[in-house]
């Protein structure tokens, strides 16, 4: 999961106290769900825990599991399945009608660390970390294919006080990127380069990464050696997708300075024992999520700007009788985007990188 999901995914990690509760209000039972639904994944997980409020230490309270899920360590925790249902897409806005239940598929609750998935060490107990999991293929409208079919997923949780806790959403799309591609390389030497690509159908926001390859070779314990760096750059966050449309596509322009400029800042100079550099090639990762994400992350983002001697009253949930996100996401790669002649040659001798040690395309350019 990658940048805009990093507050989805701290949020998968820790199961939840609330501070949202009257407390002199009668106890209920609350239940927390977290989920990002991906196509392309082979094995899904959800996050299914609950609330809780305590006259004891609360930080005392979470390092113990039974407070935390659902039926406690027992085997009889809740039923949780996905419902498939099965619909026509009628218009660009991912409106789906005339939808029925296509397949149920029962969730398997597992001790995440038995499928080598560690929650990492914090307040709230890890061991055992419980997620919900099946290995379904799930399905998404086919942007190429001939058939107007699309798909709803909905997670219904029955607790064992009779409790019935759903979310549903759709499944993000798979999508074309339309530029650049591996047969036109980059010009940088250019003010601005683009991204295009297609919308994906059900996505509201995008995010994307910048992946550098290149070779560095260096002297180890006296042996010439060349290694593959592949650095990620977060390139740019939370794009909204209506407003980056042009004539039917998403495009993005961005700086090629900025290039040069985050190269300079993320390598060290010379003195690193580095002999040469040698660029390889570019490349793109466009991820994508669904409009309850894009409203989950807005929110999320709000809190960021309030006081703290003000309360957070704004909250999202797009789960029914409970608390939490279902969502779906995509990502997109492209890879193998070469630079032009002149822009590596740039990389090489230029104001910015000419330090760096990598090596020019063309014969002797740095004279």
């Amino acid at each position: 999961m990658e940048k805009f999901f990093a507050l989805l995914i701290g949020l998968l990690m820790l199961p939840s106290c609330s501070s949202d509760f009257d407390v002199t209000a009668p106890w209920q039972e609350i239940t927390v769900v977290y989920g990002l639904l991906n196509q392309n994944d082979t094995q899904h997980y959800l996050k299914i825990n609950k609330a809780f409020l305590s006259d004891n230490n609360a930080l005392e309270v979470a390092t113990i599991a039974d407070s935390l899920y659902h039926g406690g360590t027992e085997d009889t925790p809740v039923s949780a399945v996905l419902e498939e249902y099965r619909g026509t897409l009628e218009n660009d806005e991912g409106d789906i009608i005339g939808l029925s239940l296509n397949n149920t598929i029962p969730l398997t609750r597992i001790n995440a660390a038995d499928v080598g998935i560690e929650k990492e060490e914090g307040t709230f107990a890890s061991d055992p970390y419980y997620l919900y999991t099946t290995d379904y293929a799930l399905k998404s409208y086919d942007p190429e294919g001939n058939s107007e079919t699309d798909y709803m997923y909905k997670l219904v949780i029955n607790t064992a006080l009779g409790n019935e806790v759903h979310a549903e959403t759709p499944i993000v799309s798979d999508f074309e990127i339309t530029f650049p591609s591996a047969n036109n390389p980059l010009n940088f030497l250019a003010n601005t380069y683009r991204l295009r690509w297609d919308p994906a159908i059900h996505a509201a926001i995008y995010d994307i990464d910048m992946y550098i390859r290149f070779e560095e070779e260096r002297m180890i314990d006296g042996a010439l050696v060349t290694e593959l760096v592949n650095l990620k750059w977060d390139l740019i966050s939370n794009i909204v997708g209506n407003e980056y449309l042009q004539n039917g596509r998403l495009e993005c322009e961005m700086s090629t300075e900025a290039f040069f400029l985050y190269l300079a800042q993320q390598l060290t100079p010379s003195t690193d024992n580095v002999n040469k550099r040698t660029f390889v090639d570019l490349s793109f990762v466009i991820h994508a999520a669904s409009e309850s994400f894009k409203i989950f992350n807005e929110v999320s983002q709000s809190q960021f700007g309030i006081a703290s001697n003000q309360a957070a009253t704004n909250t999202y949930t797009n789960v029914e009788n409970g608390l939490g996100l279902l969502a779906s996401r995509y990502a997109k790669t492209l890879e193998n985007i070469r630079l032009n002649v002149a822009s590596i040659d740039e990389l090489a001798c230029g104001e910015i990188t000419g330090h760096l040690k990598f090596e020019p395309a063309s014969s002797d350019p740095c004279n």
